[in-house]
This record gives structure tokens, C-alpha cells and sequence, in this order.
């Protein structure tokens, strides 16, 4: 078997962590969140989490945080709902 050769865009669906420690989802896939989707926020890896904060501080923005990239999407749009319901009522 031989090389592996892509072109650019072949990849640009698969869902990779970068050098500086930031997860690049496929914005494409039904798994992703609505609320990474819409907001696009930073996923980064921090210490043996990952981490994601849309807003100025966690306490005062959307946040989730997980072991996997998965789980913290998953915990961002629980927080991000919860944000959502505060300002519906």
C-alpha cells in the first residue's frame, strides 16, 4: 500500500486537534451541537480537558468543559439552553 496523498479539502470534514491544542470540529455533522454551529466558539484543550467558553469569563458566558471534545460540545449546549431559557422568560 502506498502513501496517502490528499488534496486540500479532502480532509476538511474530519475533525482534528491542531498544534496549539484546539479541536476543529466537522461543522457538517449531525453529532455537533446546534450551539457550536451557530456560535463557532473555541474548543481547546486544557491540562487532560477540553474546554469551551463563548462569552467574557465561564461564570458570565456559555462554557463546557469534558474529558473528550464530544463531552464538552455536550456540556456547552446544556449551558448554552440554559442561557437560552433565562432570556426567553
Amino acid at each position: 500500500m502506498g502513501p496517502l496523498n490528499y488534496k486540500q479539502g479532502d480532509m476538511q470534514n474530519i475533525p482534528f486537534i491542531d498544534d496549539q491544542g484546539i479541536y476543529h470540529p466537522d461543522y457538517s455533522s449531525p453529532l455537533v451541537p446546534e450551539s457550536i454551529k451557530l456560535l463557532k466558539p473555541v474548543i481547546r484543550r486544557d491540562g487532560d480537558a477540553f474546554c469551551i467558553l463563548h462569552g467574557p469569563a465561564p461564570e458570565a458566558g456559555i462554557f463546557g468543559c469534558g474529558d473528550t471534545p464530544e463531552e464538552a460540545m455536550k456540556d456547552f449546549q446544556l449551558d448554552y439552553e440554559k442561557h437560552h431559557r433565562g432570556k426567553a422568560q
